[in-house]
């Protein structure tokens, strides 16, 4: 019984790592789209603003997390 709760936990800590390493790897996607939105460079520019959109899209993007990219979204479609 004690070697099948153990394995249940580590199981638990794999699931909720892997959850955490998701929502990094889309905070770092969303920070290099924001970047990017906010060139200068009209193509890069509309590279980033397009790669919000996506990112606006994903289940991954929740919370906070979320409205920040879509605010910085609205503001990079409202300049336009």
């Amino acid at each position: 019984m004690a070697s099948g709760l153990a394995f249940s936990a580590a199981m638990l800590s794999l699931r909720q790592k892997a959850a955490h390493d998701e929502r990094d790897a889309w905070w770092k996607r969303a920070q290099w789209a924001i970047d990017h939105g906010l060139s200068t460079h009209p193509d890069t520019r509309f590279v980033g603003t397009e790669a919000m959109q996506v990112l606006a899209l994903e289940t991954t993007a929740s919370g906070p997390d979320a409205e920040v990219l879509k605010a910085a979204l609205a503001y990079l479609l409202d300049k336009r």
